[in-house]
């Protein structure tokens, strides 16, 4: 049941997306632009949710990412990423098992943007319990990666005092994670970058679209055998 009330939840959420101006270039899969990720060693730097906007002379580019703590792999398919719940092994018991990462790049040098006269905020949701919350990551983080003038990079465990959600937050508790990333200029949308973490039992299941594409093959199956049996 919570499969489906959080896939009606999302849905809602999506008719909600839909009069809201997106970014122009949007992808899934993606590696992030020179300079790339950097955030601690070990950190790969594709399998981000990655959008693009040209501004002035030069292009805005935002990206999010859930990966395993401390481990190079990302599992994912499209925006949804696929984590398990509890701690990330018997030697780090009071980490989650999985990361979310942000990258914030303003290529100030050809658009003229900055943190001053830019804003990016980063709005998370339990699809579980509709708890929400929305931070500023270039300053609610102190601790953000700079590459540079107008770039900001991080990757964080749900398990910090810093998760916005984290007076709610269980590890070993089944949910869905919605991170929206928003850079507005002048308090129009810029960019916008969504994506999903799947916590726990039922990752694993495809898609509705695959479920209903295999009940009708089944359904053909069936009728196939009659068929021959008659």
């Amino acid at each position: 049941m919570r499969l489906f009330r959080n896939l009606a939840i999302t849905s809602s959420l999506g008719l909600l997306a839909l009069v809201v101006p997106a970014s122009a270039s949007t992808l899934n899969d993606q590696c992030l632009a020179t300079p790339g990720y950097y955030n601690g060693s070990g950190n790969p730097n594709c399998g981000f949710v990655v959008a693009t906007e040209n501004f002035g002379a030069g292009q805005v580019e935002i990206g999010l990412r859930t990966k395993h703590r401390q481990d190079g792999s990302v599992i994912h398919t499209d925006d949804h990423y696929a984590v398990p719940t509890g701690p990330q092994d018997g030697a780090h018991l009071a980490y989650a098992y999985w990361n979310y990462e942000f990258s914030i790049n303003l290529n100030s040098a050809l658009t003229g943007l900055d943190f001053s006269n830019s804003t990016t905020l980063l709005t998370i949701t339990d699809l579980d319990n509709g708890q929400t919350a929305t931070v500023a990551p270039t300053t609610y983080w102190l601790d953000n990666a700079s590459l540079g003038p107008g770039m900001a990079q991080n990757s964080e465990n749900p398990v910090f005092g810093n998760f916005p959600l984290a007076a709610s937050f269980n590890m070993n508790r089944n949910t869905t994670y919605q991170f929206d990333l928003v850079t507005r200029v002048g308090g129009d949308i810029l960019a916008s970058a969504t994506m999903y973490t799947v916590v726990g039992t039922g990752t694993e299941l495809p898609e509705p679209g695959t479920i209903v594409m295999m009940l009708g093959s089944l359904g053909a199956l069936s009728f196939y055998v009659r068929r021959r049996k008659a």
